[in-house]
């Protein structure tokens, strides 16, 4: 029973680091304004608590004997957890600071072209009919182009030049973030 939950610590560890770098990524493409500030601040909160990468708990489990490597992954464990925990405080709305409208001016249009899949057997996947997701590139004010989803019958009115609107959020700690209308 002790080996189950000496096991347990760092599968759940590596599990929300897995995750908050996925948040971490998503976070900074909505990201407007410098998004490197919340991994940067991560990394330096990362080592502090782990004190230069020591975590002992998780490489012992793992067998490993090598220092550095047992110093690399504790970093990189505590860099996601840490990373994805403050790139999701930043998605709380600034509180007295309302949103932004703002209205972009479309770079470009484009379709992307992608496939229903299907399971037939254990190893094998069907491909089947072919379904289309619309995009535009838009151009914010302070010259970020972020992309901005549409919708087929929206597609088909817009063209380059045109103007959309699209709401500015101030993050709770600094980093703006974009969001379509």
């Amino acid at each position: 029973m002790k080996s189950f939950f000496k096991s347990l610590l760092p599968g759940i560890s590596i599990f929300l680091a897995v995750v908050g770098c996925i948040v971490l990524i998503f976070g900074a493409q909505m990201a407007v304004t410098p998004w490197w500030r919340i991994p940067l601040i991560a990394i330096v909160v990362a080592l502090l608590i782990t004190r230069g990468g020591s975590a002992a708990y998780l490489p012992n489990v793992m067998g490993l004997r090598n220092v550095f490597i047992k110093r690399f992954i504790s970093l990189v464990v505590a860099l996601g957890i840490i990373g994805g925990i403050l790139t999701a405080l930043n998605f709380i709305p600034h509180p007295g600071v309302a949103p932004e409208k703002q209205k972009c001016v479309i770079t470009r249009l484009y379709r992307t072209t992608h496939q229903h899949t299907k399971r037939v057997g254990r190893r094998y996947v069907s491909t089947g009919s072919v379904y289309y997701r619309y995009h535009a590139d838009v151009s914010l004010p302070s010259g970020i182009i972020k992309e901005y989803p549409l919708s087929y019958t929206r597609f088909r009115h817009l063209h380059k030049g045109d103007s959309l609107t699209c709401t500015i959020h101030p993050g709770l700690l600094g980093t703006d973030f974009f969001s379509p209308d």
